[in-house]
């Protein structure tokens, strides 16, 4: 019982990164505007995760981040039904944290506080898992047999 409660619980922070990845505050773009003075004014531009805009202006973190915020929860809802599930779900948390943090590449002003959520939401799912692997993986089992 406490395996499937874990298993649930494996699937709320990508759940919640979905979420936030919807609205349309997440990614940043930042465009150049000539002001009356003519120099160059920036403008911060804030867009889905999933708007194509993004990709349009080489900000390839955010979309990555969506699809494998997709993949993470296909692959928590097949660790409902088996084990076997538990080490791509680890190995893809890791990919997606990593691909939420790129944006920081470009430089602070191109991350905004709900990409810094989703962050904290795959590091959450990188100890969950890891805490999961440890203690209700088929191995933890033999382990303590």
């Amino acid at each position: 019982m406490k395996q499937k409660i874990w298993k649930i619980i494996l699937l709320l922070p990508p759940l919640a990164a979905l979420i936030l990845e919807i609205l349309p505050y997440g990614a940043v773009l930042i465009f150049g505007e000539p002001a009356e003075d003519g120099t160059i004014e920036r403008i911060q531009y804030l867009t889905s995760y999933f708007d194509p805009l993004n990709l349009g202006y080489a900000n390839f973190g955010p979309p990555l981040t969506a699809f494998l915020t997709c993949v993470l929860l296909l692959c928590g809802f097949a660790l409902l039904t088996t084990d076997r599930a538990a080490l791509p779900h680890l190995l893809i948390s890791v990919f997606a944290c990593a691909a939420s943090l790129s944006p920081l590449l470009y430089g602070i002003d191109f991350y905004s506080t709900v990409g810094a959520i989703i962050s904290v939401l795959f590091g959450a799912e990188i100890v969950l898992t890891i805490l999961y692997r440890r203690f209700f993986s088929d191995k933890a089992k033999e382990r303590y047999v």
